[in-house]
């Protein structure tokens, strides 16, 4: 295992965490590191819940990761649809 392009993450070889399944699924999702756990950092981030709802703080997590997709050049296959988010 490497880590990957961002040193952030296990890097199974073409920019995808190791632990992406088929499906761009995470297969240890019960047990994942806390850069995963969006809804943990928006209970941990004090002052968050002031400025911003969860929803927003969602999405403004997944763009940042869309950022860095795009970025290190990694496959768009990784990208979170946001349609259900911003809808």
């Amino acid at each position: 295992m490497q880590s990957g392009k961002l040193g952030i993450m296990p890097d199974r070889g073409d920019g995808g965490c190791i632990h992406l399944d088929d499906n761009n699924g995470c297969s240890i999702y019960e047990t994942r590191p806390m850069i995963c756990r969006v809804d943990e950092s928006y209970e941990a981030v004090r002052g968050i819940k002031e400025s911003m709802s969860f929803k927003e703080w969602v999405v403004l997590n997944t763009k940042s990761c869309h950022d860095l997709i795009d970025k290190e050049g990694l496959d768009p296959k990784y990208k979170v649809d946001l349609d259900e988010y911003e809808g």
